[in-house]
Formats: structure tokens, sequence, C-alpha cells
């Protein structure tokens, strides 16, 4: 099986070409070729790379990368720590790296501890509200509150991920194009399973196509989250003209200059991948993002509702 990364290539591009391990029947024996065809790659690109390869090491009972083929001079494929999340053997080369700080985050694995319990440090969501603080002008209360939004898609992620669920996320700033990217994945259960299969849920008895649906209307989780973070990120990706993709299962849900979600049959991911490109030249008004809805109205209650996340 082989992957080809051209210049500049978008997530859609990627998803079709792992079909081929992602929809087998018997995960005995998967080889693996990938090949970068010029220097630029997209950060969620690579992170959902990672994703992927690594579900492969651990579904498939026999599993090798056979060749990556890229060029040694782009260093970015290191930067990122595209190589040293993945099993395949690359020595890193010597070289000056730059401060990331207010500029990028390097693909970050989102552990899960023994109760399933995201283990990421608060410092990494820190740094991902600092590139807009430094890179996008908004007024204070939303920056507080995009911090509340990108705690509850981390959330989500443990909530949809399940007992084998490995997270990963990026963010990086393209101050040339005037936009953000973030990538939030995981190889878990996804969202249909998330909200059929839990005791506790409201949606048992939905189909797939709605539980994407749902999933990004407010104040609905599976009886374990708190039930905004897809909803709020998605008013704010309409206020501000962006793009986000999500996708799980068979679906994906796509929201797109300013238009409401559109639901369509896609190839399939096993998890969940949540994607957003951020215009930084369109501001965003607050009530436009969250409305009458038991969101964080201020930066002090935005406080309370965050130290109280994860108890």
């Amino acid at each position: 099986m082989k992957i080809i990364v051209k210049n500049s290539s978008e997530i859609y591009n990627i998803i079709p070409q792992i079909q081929e391990a992602l929809n087998n029947t018997v995960y005995e024996n998967l080889e693996l070729s990938i090949e970068f065809k010029k220097n630029f790659v997209y950060p969620e690109v690579l992170t959902s790379l990672v994703a992927f390869i690594n579900w492969c090491n651990n579904t498939y009972n026999n599993f090798i990368i056979n060749n990556i083929d890229y060029d040694i001079s782009n260093l970015y494929l290191h930067r990122m720590k595209f190589f040293k999340l993945i099993p395949y053997n690359e020595k890193e080369p010597v070289y000056q790296k730059h401060d990331s700080m207010g500029k990028f985050i390097e693909i970050t694995p989102l552990n899960f501890d023994k109760n399933n319990k995201v283990t990421i440090q608060s410092n990494i969501v820190d740094n991902i509200i600092k590139i807009f603080r430094d890179n996008y002008k908004l007024k204070e209360e939303l920056y507080r509150c995009l911090n509340y939004c990108i705690w509850e898609l981390i959330d989500n992620i443990q909530n949809h991920s399940g007992e084998c669920g490995t997270g990963y996320i990026s963010a990086q700033n393209f101050p040339n194009k005037k936009e953000i990217r973030i990538c939030i994945v995981d190889t878990g259960m996804g969202i249909y399973n998330s909200l059929t299969s839990s005791p506790n849920s409201l949606y048992q008895d939905i189909t797939e196509e709605e539980a994407m649906i749902k999933c990004v209307e407010a104040n609905v989780t599976n009886g374990s989250g708190m039930g905004n973070g897809l909803y709020h990120t998605t008013q704010f990706i309409k206020a501000n003209g962006g793009d986000l993709y999500l996708y799980s299962g068979n679906y994906c849900l796509e929201v797109s200059s300013g238009c409401n979600p559109v639901i369509r049959k896609s190839d399939k991911w096993n998890g969940t991948l949540v994607f957003l490109r951020i215009d930084t030249e369109n501001t965003v008004d607050y009530d436009d993002v969250f409305d009458n809805c038991m969101i964080p109205a201020s930066v002090d209650e935005c406080d309370d509702e965050l130290d109280g996340l994860w108890s």
C-alpha cells in the first residue's frame, strides 16, 4: 500500500488513500510506503498520518513501513516530530530549531491514563491560545472562551476514543496565507459508537449520519462530556468564514465560507478527526459564537467552567 502526499495536499486528499488498510476484515499483514512529492505539507496531514500509522501498528499482526521517500533537505517533517512518533527509523539531522512559541505546536500525543482521561499538559493548550493572541486580533473574552472550546474538543476526543484510542494535536499559523490551522485526531470508537453505546446516552437509536448531525448541536453528550465543544467551534468557524472538517466513521461534516454544516458520505476514518482553518483577517463577534446556551459568558465564568471540566 502506498500513500502519495503531493504539494499542498489537503486532508481530504489523503483519507481516500488509506481505505485499503481501514476496510480490511482480517488484520494480518500490511506493508506501507509513503512518498512526499514536494517540500510543503500541511501539519494536519502529518498529524493524521501519524495517527493512522500508529493505528496500523497496533491493529495489524505484521505491519511494516518499507520506505518513506522525501527530500532530505525538508526539515519540516523532523521539526513536527513526524518520524519520532511513528515506527520508522529515520535519524534526525543536526539543525537549528527556531522557537515555536506563538507560531506552531509540534504533533503532540494526547495520552490517556488508566481511567481514560487525557493527560495532555495544559501548556499545550496555552501555547495554542498564544498562537491566536499573537496572530489574530479578538476581544479578550473570546480568547478565554476559545481556550474553553479547545479543551472541550479534547474532551470530545476523550469521550469518543474509547479504551483503545490514541489522540494527537497540532497547530500552526501561516502568516502569508492569513490562517491558523489546528488538527485534533484520534483512532478510537468514533462519534456514532460513542453516542449510541453509552448506557447514559439519550441517542442510542440514532443512525451514523444522525450522530454526525447531533455532535454539532448544543448540549449533546453521551452522558460523560459537556456537550458544547463541537457546537461552539462550529459557530466560531461559521462566523469567521473559515473551514471545519470533521471525519468519523463513514461520514464527513463540513463547514465552509460561513455556511451551515453539510453532512456527506465519505471515505472511512476509524475514530474522530477534526481539522480547523481559521481566517485571521476575519474577526468574530462574541454573540455569534456564544448565544443563549450554557456557556462561559465572562472571563471568570470561563475559568470556573475550565476548573470543573476534569473534575
